[in-house]
């Protein structure tokens, strides 16, 4: 990097430094090189190979397997000084670690509810309403993340999309299968998709917990709110069984439904919410929807060998974290789930996923997120 400096007749830093990047030098880092490369379109990447004499394999996006080995190494960032170039240093001379995170479904009305807060609480005031007492080597932050409305009664006004968005948060409407709309919430429903900042519909879907006499009632709704979803939204799925059905039943008869009663098209974008399918159900929607997203809660402490499993087939660029909050707790001492608890569930991917650390875990899934609901990238929220 000294050498890059010199060349280009760039100050050289006193040490140079991957975060944040204190010189146009460090974008030659193998880091900085892959973070550029993972956000760029495959026929970008053709290009650029394209550009050099040699013949580089590039390998299909997504894919754990093709990525080179120094990817899932867990040391730190190595800072490098000009007087020992090529010399690491033994740790970032007590810098912590900054890791964000993006919450790609929680719910704020139902955590107000809750937790007892104001009915104008905002993401900020949740995650201060909730001490974490957890321990961590490092700064964990979140940077913005989907708030999921499925209660009429709590759809926001405009007003509070835009604060939402403001802050980094985007709004998902919808409502959740368990509760058959009236003709007059189905209209306030409709009204509140079209209100501008909405970038999901969702969460609709299929919950057999309820009794079976209104299996099919649950079912003709969900074929109508399924064939509203504007092409610009994304189609957000929440898909339960009976405790004692196989969850991939259902995943299946819903993929049918979009495919043959809706026909949905192929390209639609899907976030499977709480996905807890087998390695099939995952084939399968990849299959018919390949722009369909995993999206994984706390659940994941509680997977049998075959969802461990389906978890580590799911494509690293379909990959989503979510707290679902203020449901699934999973860390000590909370009752609650939420965003800045999500430390804790991408603890429990990574342990499942065995090559990946939580840092590189929430800024893949966060990167997934944005791409997922098409937005900017963001900052982070203060904890």
């Amino acid at each position: 990097m000294i050498a890059v400096c010199e060349a280009l007749s760039l100050e050289v830093p006193r040490s140079f430094s991957l975060d944040p990047v204190n010189s146009l030098a460090c974008l030659i880092h193998w880091r900085c090189l892959t973070a550029i490369a993972l956000n760029l379109k495959r026929e970008e990447l053709e290009r650029i190979r394209a550009s050099f004499e040699r013949d580089l394999p590039i390998p299909a996006p997504g894919r754990r397997e093709d990525l080179p080995p120094i990817l899932e190494e867990e040391e730190p960032v190595p800072m490098v000084t000009p007087s020992r170039a090529g010399t690491p240093l033994a740790s970032g001379a007590g810098r912590r670690e900054v890791v964000s995170v993006f919450d790609s479904h929680f719910h704020l009305d139902r955590s107000r509810k809750e937790l007892k807060l104001d009915a104008q609480a905002s993401p900020q005031d949740l995650m201060d309403a909730v001490r974490d007492p957890s321990r961590l080597d490092f700064d964990f932050r979140v940077s913005g993340g989907v708030v999921v409305y499925c209660d009429p009664s709590t759809y926001p006004q405009e007003v509070e999309i835009r604060s939402l968005r403001a802050a980094g948060y985007h709004v998902s409407i919808g409502v959740h299968p368990r509760h058959l709309l009236s003709a007059g919430e189905m209209r306030h429903f409709r009204l509140a998709v079209q209100r501008p900042g909405v970038v999901g519909v969702g969460e609709i879907g299929l919950d057999l917990t309820v009794i079976e006499a209104q299996w099919l009632a649950q079912q003709n709704q969900f074929l109508e709110l399924a064939a509203s979803v504007p092409p610009e939204q994304v189609l957000v799925l929440h898909i339960r069984g009976r405790s004692t059905d196989s969850a991939d039943y259902v995943y299946s008869a819903a993929l049918q439904l979009l495919k043959f009663r809706v026909k949905l098209p192929r390209r639609q974008r899907i976030q499977l919410h709480c996905f807890s399918g087998t390695a099939c159900t995952v084939e399968d929607w990849i299959r018919e929807f390949p722009e369909t997203y995993f999206s994984f809660s706390g659940q994941v402490r509680g997977f049998n060998r075959q969802q461990r499993a389906a978890l580590r087939l799911v494509p690293l660029n379909r990959l989503l974290i979510e707290s679902d909050g203020p449901y699934f707790p999973v860390v000590s001492g909370c009752d609650v789930g939420a965003p800045h608890l999500l430390h804790a569930t991408a603890k429990l991917i990574s342990d499942c996923l065995g090559d990946m650390t939580v840092s590189a875990l929430c800024r893949l899934t966060s990167s997934n997120g944005r791409e997922l609901f098409q937005l900017p990238a963001g900052r982070g929220a203060s904890l």
